[in-house]
Order: C-alpha cells, then sequence, then structure tokens
C-alpha cells in the first residue's frame, strides 16, 4: 500500500504544464497491473474503517525522531524535531478529565493536531500549542507487546535494571 500511495509518477513523459500538481498527478498517473485489476473489477483497493495509531514505547536514547522542514526550524528555537506521542501525552492540556487518562487512552479518545481543528465540539489547548479534540469514536492503538516490552525477563523492573544497571529502583 505504501508503494503504491507513494510511487513517483512519470508526468514528463506526458508533457502536462499546467500549474496544478494534484492534476499533473492524476493525469500523469500510470496504471499498475493491480491496480487496473481492481479498477476493471470495480473492487476497492483499500478497505479500511478504522485507524490504527502506533505510540511510542522507546526510551529516549534510543527513540527515533521526525526533523521539522526548515520553515518550521526558522520558527522555533527550541528543538529541530516533531514532537512524538510521549512528549504529546505529558504536555496534554491541563484538565482535570485528562489527569486520569493513561497514554492509550488518551489517543484512542482525542485528535490531537498542531493546527485549528473546526468543530462543534469542545477544543483543548495541550502544553505545546496543539489543538486536542475528544473524537466520536475511539481509535485502535497498538503500543509494543507487553512480551516485547519484558523480553525473557519476568518482571518490567527486572529488564529495567539488567538495561541500566546503575540505576536503583
Amino acid at each position: 500500500m505504501t508503494k503504491y500511495i507513494a510511487k513517483r509518477e512519470p508526468t514528463h513523459i506526458f508533457n502536462i504544464q499546467e500549474g496544478d500538481k494534484y492534476r499533473q498527478h492524476i493525469q500523469g498517473h500510470r496504471l499498475g497491473t493491480m491496480e487496473l485489476m481492481f479498477l476493471i473489477l470495480g473492487e476497492p483497493i483499500c478497505n479500511s474503517s478504522v485507524k490504527v495509531q502506533y505510540l511510542v514505547t522507546d526510551p529516549p536514547s534510543v527513540r527515533q525522531k521526525s526533523i521539522l522542514p526548515i520553515s518550521l526550524l526558522m520558527d522555533s528555537n527550541d528543538t529541530p524535531f516533531y514532537p512524538d506521542s510521549i512528549e504529546k501525552y505529558f504536555n496534554r492540556p491541563k484538565n482535570e478529565q485528562f489527569e486520569t487518562l493513561s497514554y492509550q487512552e488518551y489517543f484512542e479518545s482525542y485528535n490531537i493536531s498542531p493546527s485549528k481543528i473546526v468543530t462543534s465540539r469542545e477544543v483543548f489547548h495541550d502544553e505545546i500549542g496543539n489543538y486536542v479534540v475528544k473524537r466520536k469514536t475511539k481509535i485502535v492503538t497498538r503500543p509494543r507487546s507487553e512480551e516485547e516490552l519484558k523480553g525473557n525477563f519476568t518482571t518490567y523492573r527486572e529488564h529495567f535494571l539488567h538495561k541500566f544497571p546503575e540505576s536503583e529502583l
């Protein structure tokens, strides 16, 4: 699916000169065999009814980060990275209804966006400037599995102490 969405289209072959990039993409789009068969048969290419959000559970030292584009880097002196889900959770709105939510419940129940959300529902603001709105329907979240987090250890504590022996708990 990712290959289908992200594939580059050879619009230069078709000599399309209009300024509308979306129109250029659609007009210059070459169909692959599978895509063509789905379209001929009238079948949906992707049939998805639920959004799944994968939640970061890695410690900060090994956590992957997404770099901000240059236009946003010029405006921000804080960090050159987008805030990840853990940072968003710890900077959630300071409101009684958010205090009791777990990390997973927060992302299942609320839509967090850096741009303004147009809605009739109540809009909250988190500590890093995002707009937070309660979802009509919860989404599925996928943190790493408990077995993966524990590894070959019986408890999280044992795993943590093995990785960080200098820590005292």
